[in-house]
């Protein structure tokens, strides 16, 4: 009679299983935590931005807009998800948003919420503005490099 595997059975077998057909495995790495940019906006109010490689949303808490002394903004109704889970209504789009890392300028398009400004990190980007700006991330080293050449390191 056939016995059914244990799960400490099957969880033994797992580890043994690449040595066994003469396999090596690396090991799992810690979380590289996340990643901050330093941006310029405008040329002339400095903030950290942070990288959010898993969306493509580019957020702006209202006081900010209101600190660029820009014209109106393009309604817009439409909620974000936030981390919490919780909904946050946007209070806008702001179109054509000079933004400089380095010695490297783009425009953005960012969203406008009303949400308190972060001490340490004022806006969030996401996965379009790293390629726009030719952004790479050495989540080993914990470095980003833009085409330009210039490095960020992390905090």
């Amino acid at each position: 009679m056939a016995t059914l595997p244990t799960e400490r059975n099957i969880s033994r077998k797992c580890r043994t299983l690449p040595q066994s057909l003469g396999i090596s495995c690396a090991k799992g790495e810690e979380d590289p935590g996340f990643f901050i940019l330093p941006v310029r906006l405008e040329g002339r109010l400095s903030y950290n931005a942070l990288v959010d490689t898993g969306s493509n949303v580019y957020i702006m808490p209202y006081k900010v807009y209101e600190l660029l002394e820009r014209g109106t903004v393009k309604p817009k109704i439409d909620k974000v998800r936030m981390l919490d889970y919780s909904n946050a209504e946007t209070m806008g789009k702001l179109l054509n948003v000079l933004v400089q890392i380095g010695t490297t300028s783009l425009l953005a398009n960012f969203l406008l919420l009303d949400i308190p400004i972060d001490r340490d990190i004022q806006l969030i980007v996401g996965r379009g503005f790293l390629r726009t700006c030719g952004l790479i991330i050495d989540t080993r080293k914990g470095n980003m490099f833009t085409f330009d050449g210039s490095v960020f390191m992390p905090p």
